[in-house]
């Protein structure tokens, strides 16, 4: 029997005496039918070509954003009918509510980037031609901190009271509305709080005052340092306070201010020591940027002396003003005593407070901070006879720097100034002949001159101290302070 081959038509023999062209066309045809097996191949779309586009969906990192002006990156992703991906060319984007989300510019056609500028919901839609996707962002800022201070509040006594100033606000730092806010306190021992952040100093020491809002906690130092220090705005001069061991209070009291150069509470107690057991209350305290003092120390030059004088005298006041506060003081025979510069400061600290109702200089120039300079630069450390060093003043042309003349023409709180025959550093001759000038105008200056005394106040020739305190204690009694 004749076995029936599986395509005859290869074996017939008029197939096989075709010509070679005709195979070829044979060969092509089974080339194509071999290459279109089951779908396994597939046709993408080219590069750049939105045609065949089927699905356009958005994604972020997250659906929200905690705060106001956060940045929210987005991706659009374009598929085709068989999932495949199709890059995307010619995309529109568009935000729901302006009022809470901002569209920002982008580099690329299938990214965009909103900013978060009011809470809520807005929807993101990105467009290629009739297709759109869609993705709703929520912003709902979250607290971050709730005290708008970041250094400690400083007080100086018990009962001083501050407010602290509660902002909450978001990790951007733009304010969180509607919250509610508990208060606390760490040690009421030491300040306690309201519902306002009101707080009151009831000790000394340091206390934390927290504010709570949400699940956010923050705090703030509040420190009660007028055991050791007081204030003058943000400086805090250290200081000590001598008070008498005899008889009762309140007690009259000076604040002793110190002369040039990086002095101490401790380096001028010698000069004030002797007043106590006589009922006076002394404060003495570290120039600032001196010591325990905070601030920055500054010389006092020619050029520099108006503003830095003044600054001085603002440190003087404000421990005048802090010693008024103290218990046992009497506020009605508060002054100031002070030596060679501060003989400029002392009167200064006048036009900053009314609680001065007395000054006592020990050496303390009344001529410019000019004119002293020129004056000591001729007689500091010579032994040039003082009768050839005055005659050379007339020739002084220098800047003259602070001048107190003018303050001290008006000066009607009572002074006594003392002077040494022999001072080197200021022209005495100079400083007794305005002292005359000043009384004659009926003004209160009283003064002593002590003969050979150096500006040290001790004689010149022995060493010794003059009898000052007994000079001092002799003219309070006759103003009423003693």
């Amino acid at each position: 029997m004749t076995k029936r081959k599986q395509f005859p038509w290869l074996w017939n023999a008029s197939t096989w005496n075709r010509p070679i062209v005709e195979w070829r066309g044979v060969l092509v045809v089974l080339l194509v039918l071999a290459g279109c097996d089951g779908g396994t191949n597939t046709l993408e779309e080219e590069p750049g070509d939105d045609f065949g586009l089927a699905t356009l969906e958005i994604s972020a990192p997250g659906a929200s954003i905690t705060s106001l002006l956060g940045v929210l990156e987005l991706t659009a992703t374009g598929k085709n009918a068989m999932g495949n991906g199709v890059r995307l060319e010619n995309v529109t984007w568009a935000v729901s509510d302006a009022s809470v989300l901002q569209l920002l510019p982008s580099s690329t056609p299938a990214t965009a980037s909103v900013r978060a500028v009011g809470n809520g919901t807005a929807t993101v839609t990105a467009t290629v031609n009739d297709l759109s996707g869609t993705i709703e962002v929520t912003v709902a800022q979250q607290v971050a901190r709730v005290i708008a201070q970041t250094g400690p509040l400083v007080v100086e006594l018990p009962g001083d009271e501050r407010q602290v100033e509660a902002e909450p606000a978001d990790a951007l730092g733009s304010p969180v509305t509607d919250v509610s806010i508990v208060w606390s306190t760490t040690n009421p021992q030491v300040a306690t709080v309201d519902a306002t952040g009101r707080v009151v100093a009831t000790g000394f020491g340091t206390t934390m005052i927290q504010a709570t809002a949400g699940d956010v906690t923050d705090e703030v130092a509040v420190e009660v340092i007028g055991d050791r220090f007081f204030l003058n705005g943000n400086v805090q001069l250290r200081y000590e306070l001598d008070l008498p061991n005899t008889g009762e209070g309140p007690f009259p009291a000076l604040v002793f201010v110190h002369g040039s150069g990086q002095v101490t509470r401790n380096g001028q107690r010698g000069v004030t020591d002797p007043l106590v057991p006589h009922g006076m209350a002394v404060l003495r305290y570290d120039k600032r940027g001196v010591g325990a003092s905070t601030g920055t120390y500054t010389g006092v030059s020619t050029s520099n002396s108006p503003a830095q004088l003044r600054l001085l005298a603002s440190d003087a006041a404000a421990a005048l003003r802090f010693l008024s506060r103290l218990p046992n003081i009497d506020t009605t025979r508060l002054g100031l005593a002070a030596n060679s510069q501060g003989g400029w400061i002392a009167p200064l600290a006048t036009t900053e407070t009314d609680l001065v109702s007395y000054l006592m200089i020990w050496s303390g120039p009344t001529v410019s901070v000019g004119m002293e300079i020129f004056y000591s630069n001729l007689a500091a450390g010579t032994t040039t006879p003082l009768d050839d060093v005055y005659p050379q003043l007339d020739s002084f042309i220098g800047m003259p720097g602070y001048d107190p003349l003018p303050l001290l023409q008006e000066l009607t709180v009572p002074s006594i100034w003392l002077f040494g025959e022999n001072d080197r550093s200021i022209p005495v001759r100079l400083d007794t002949l305005n002292m005359h000038r000043f009384q004659a105008a009926g003004l209160p200056y009283d003064y002593v001159l002590y003969p050979f005394a150096g500006h040290d106040l001790r004689d010149t020739r022995t060493g010794t101290f003059h009898d000052i305190w007994s000079d001092w204690v002799a003219w309070l009694r006759e103003q009423g302070v003693l």
